[in-house]
């Protein structure tokens, strides 16, 4: 049953009849085109039997009037003993600050244990006050910034201190206050979010991205040729992922070798499409046409995973763009090639171990001929089944399944119900 904000009247959900298994209304995107709606799949399917789930459909900005008035009410006839909120700033305002607003008025009028994700964690959004109102809020800015460039040392203590003080009124750390648990994918998340806001260290935990499983029959519609050195991006094409640097780098290698690119525009970003739209003709301009393949989004996840499969290195060159973790490293674990990855923080989080380290490699991206060298150097090592990154990828896909991660969430789940 999907609770959805599209009528204002709510319906009593029916009582769970498996006896003392938990229910849980999931606050989540479902059947949006986004990671966090597959996140949110694959957590259900883990979490079954054991749990109920109870998707209550949050809708991205612009949304109707009043829809978290609407999705408070479905969370109040439903009959769940924690309420779980898929955390991401546009899903509750145009930008961060009415976002943060959004949240804290949402979790104020829900009287049910709450738990939320937060995947998305930020430094500087952090770090960036929100009050309770816009105007109290650009009067703080303004006061920072004069502090910083005219106020000298005695000035900027003062700034900090005031700082301080507004930080007991920052909307966020309001919110979270809210919370009973407060859930990140790595530990650099949680320490940026602990050093932020102290009051609500004690409610952080740490719940990796599940690694996806293997298909298990895989039929792939594109056609591969035997000779070809298939390079693959993947996911949402969004512009920190940075698929010129893979294009650059595809100049300085052999003819066999092609980059595919399999995924889409992110449909609720203009800039994504913006985007798209540049990659093409920059690889119209960069003579790389008959060695490029743009899959576009593939809806179906197992055909999807199929196209995965055909890789023989992925590559993920991406800025820095404070995500608590990549769910596009997540999809690719599980098939055991070679992955080179750029420095970004949210790459390294299967890496934290003597068994793991190996998982990813990181890569000169940024230079041309360095990255093409460390993409053959890497693809001549797939037919060694001992090979290093293989080990460590596949203690790393039994550390991080599906099931121990959903044994994780259960855990939270039942000692928030039992509180």
């Amino acid at each position: 049953m999907i609770l959805s904000a599209t009528t204002h009247k709510p319906r009593r959900t029916m009582p769970s009849t498996t006896g003392d298994r938990l229910c849980v209304a999931l606050v989540t995107p479902w059947n949006d085109v986004c990671g966090n709606s597959e996140y949110a799949h694959r957590l259900a399917e883990g979490l079954a039997p054991a749990v109920e789930i109870v998707p209550v459909r949050l809708v991205p900005h612009p949304y109707p009037p009043g829809h978290f008035e609407i999705l408070r009410d479905r969370i109040a006839v439903s009959q769940a003993d924690v309420v779980h909120i898929q955390h991401e700033y546009g899903f509750f305002g145009r930008e961060p600050a009415a976002a943060n607003r959004s949240l804290l008025e949402f979790v104020s009028g829900i009287d049910k244990p709450i738990v939320i994700t937060l995947h998305t964690v930020i430094e500087d959004l952090l770090w960036r006050m929100t009050l309770s109102s816009p105007v109290a809020t650009t009067a703080f800015r303004r006061l920072e910034r004069a502090g910083q460039h005219w106020g000298g040392a005695a000035g900027r203590k003062a700034l900090g201190w005031l700082a301080d003080f507004a930080r007991r009124y920052d909307v966020l750390c309001r919110a979270l206050e809210r919370v009973r648990t407060i859930v990140v994918h790595t530990q650099t998340s949680a320490d940026l979010l602990a050093d932020c806001f102290p009051r609500v260290q004690g409610k952080i935990r740490v719940v990796p991205i599940p690694i996806a499983a293997r298909p298990v029959a895989p039929v792939c519609r594109l056609e591969k040729r035997v000779d070809d050195v298939w390079l693959m991006m993947t996911g949402f094409v969004m512009e920190f992922k940075q698929h010129r640097l893979a294009l650059a780098a595809l100049r300085c290698l052999p003819e066999n070798y092609r980059l595919v690119i399999a995924g889409g525009p992110q449909p609720h970003f203009r800039s994504s499409r913006e985007y798209w739209r540049e990659l093409i003709r920059h690889v119209h301009l960069t003579g790389l046409t008959d060695r490029v393949t743009i899959t576009g989004f593939i809806a179906d996840r197992n055909e999807y995973l199929s196209v995965l499969d055909q890789a023989d290195v992925f590559l993920m060159p991406y800025r820095e763009v404070g995500q608590s973790a990549s769910a596009s490293l997540a999809d690719i674990l599980c098939f055991e090639k070679p992955i080179i990855t750029s420095a970004a923080v949210s790459l390294c989080e299967y890496r934290d171990d003597a068994e793991t380290w190996a998982t990813t490699v990181t890569g000169h991206v940024d230079d041309p001929q360095q990255f093409a060298a460390e993409i053959q150097k890497l693809h001549g090592q797939c037919q060694d089944p001992e090979a290093v990154f293989k080990m460590h990828i596949r203690n790393a896909v039994r550390r991080y399944s599906m099931e121990k991660i959903a044994a994780m969430y259960r855990q939270i789940y039942e000692t928030e119900r039992g509180r």
